[in-house]
C-alpha cells in the first residue's frame, strides 16, 4: 500500500468574505508544495464536515512528510487547525 494523496481539512487563514485572499493564499502555497516535490490537485469549500475549506495534495509519503516537518512553510499554509485522510489507490 503505497499512500499518493492527502486531503486536508481545515479553517481559512485569509478574512471570511474575501475570496480573492484565498484564491492568493492557495497560489503562492501551490507554488511553494512544489519545492517538496507535491502538487495541489485543487482546493475549495468542504461540505458535510465541521471545517470550511479543503485541499488536496498528491505525491508520496516521504515528501508530504518533510513538508509537514518544514517550518518555513508554516506562514504559507492557507488552513489552520487541519486534519488529514491519507488515500491510496486501489
Amino acid at each position: 500500500m503505497e499512500f499518493k494523496y492527502y486531503v486536508v481539512y481545515g479553517n481559512p487563514t485569509w478574512t471570511a468574505g474575501k475570496p480573492e485572499e484565498g484564491k492568493k493564499a492557495f497560489e503562492k502555497f501551490g507554488k511553494a508544495v512544489e519545492k517538496h516535490n507535491l502538487k495541489l490537485v485543487f482546493w475549495g469549500g468542504a461540505y458535510g464536515v465541521s471545517e470550511a475549506a479543503m485541499y488536496v495534495l498528491k505525491g508520496n509519503i516521504e515528501d508530504f512528510e518533510k513538508l509537514e516537518g518544514d517550518m518555513e512553510m508554516f506562514p504559507l499554509l492557507p488552513l489552520r487547525n487541519t486534519r488529514t485522510n491519507f488515500i491510496y489507490e486501489i
